[in-house]
């Protein structure tokens, strides 16, 4: 696994847009917290276009995202927003100049298409808020979590409480994951990594009915991915529409339901997601979850 060197003052990083039009006044106050961390933060040329829901046509995401992935003094590109629009351009995008500039892709939701795409060329990754969300739906703490991240030397931490229904043991393996949908929906692509063994994966959803969380479970099951995997993290599953006719299970009793015949520890109620605690997770770096009685620690080696 690849992974990109981790930022310090004075580097450059870029905001993009791959999927849906953004708000000038939301990058504005990110990029001034970014700044703040001794940053230098640019903006990709076409990172305001608006047509229709997305920003800017397919061809204006795909040269901003390329110029950034392949512009040697960019150390990170921050991916501004999610919503719909990346599995449009994915194949479009050339990673090789990320294996010769190495540089950290952020992002979650719909941005989980990178993240595999990343995980399937061996580079590392971060599952985490973006620019858009910085101003009203992303905590200080988890905004923070990123430049903890990228910016301080210690190995990263994250740490939450243990739910009623989780199944405990301490677990290790690389972080792989993202949005549940968006997994499921990139199965059979060329941007679905090869292998989930020995790898811990993290699912959030948003917006979703529970019929929808159980097929793309289901999914992941049927493809062979729970089979293999070494622990599960499942994040934030938030605004789940209202069915007159009832689908009989929880999300949380939908995914037990599925894995019950696994060894594989599971944990709920992490902190990452569509919420205001939606803290960085590293996509391909080993790791390791350890429970202490109520507390339960990931541990990230830089």
């Amino acid at each position: 696994m690849i992974i990109p060197e981790f930022l310090s003052h004075g580097d450059k990083v870029i905001i993009v847009a791959t999927a849906r039009a953004v708000d000038s006044t939301a990058v504005e106050h990110a990029v001034g917290i970014m700044e703040n961390w001794g940053l230098k933060v640019l903006k990709g040329k076409n990172l305001l276009n608006k047509e229709f829901r997305f920003a800017g046509d397919d061809k204006a995401r795909v040269e901003d995202f390329q110029k950034a992935i392949s512009s040697p003094d960019i150390k990170a590109v921050f991916c501004v927003r999610g919503g719909y629009g990346t599995t449009r351009i994915v194949d479009k995008i050339d990673f090789k100049p990320l294996y010769k500039y190495p540089k950290w892709i952020l992002g979650f939701s719909d941005i989980t298409t990178l993240l595999l795409q990343l995980e399937r060329l061996g580079i590392a990754s971060s599952h985490s808020s973006m620019p858009a969300l910085f101003k009203n739906k992303t905590s200080e703490e988890a905004i923070d979590s990123i430049r903890q991240f990228l910016m301080e030397p210690e190995d990263y931490k994250l740490e939450w409480k243990k739910t009623s229904i989780d199944k405990v043991n301490d677990c290790h393996g690389s972080l792989i994951g993202g949005n549940l949908s968006m997994i499921a929906n990139n199965i059979g692509t060329k941007s679905f990594p090869l292998t989930f063994e020995n790898k811990i994966l993290f699912l959030e959803e948003v917006g979703e009915d529970l019929y929808r969380i159980d097929r793309s479970i289901v999914q992941l099951k049927r493809a062979g991915v729970l089979s293999e995997i070494s622990g599960l993290l499942v994040g934030g599953v938030t605004d789940v529409p209202y069915d007159e006719e009832p689908f009989g299970l929880e999300a949380s009793e939908i995914v037990l339901s599925h894995v019950s015949e696994y060894d594989f520890p599971v944990y709920f109620d992490v902190p990452f997601g569509h919420i205001d605690d939606n803290f960085l997770i590293p996509c391909g770096l080993q790791s390791k979850i350890r429970t202490d009685g109520e507390e339960i620690q990931l541990i990230v080696k830089k």
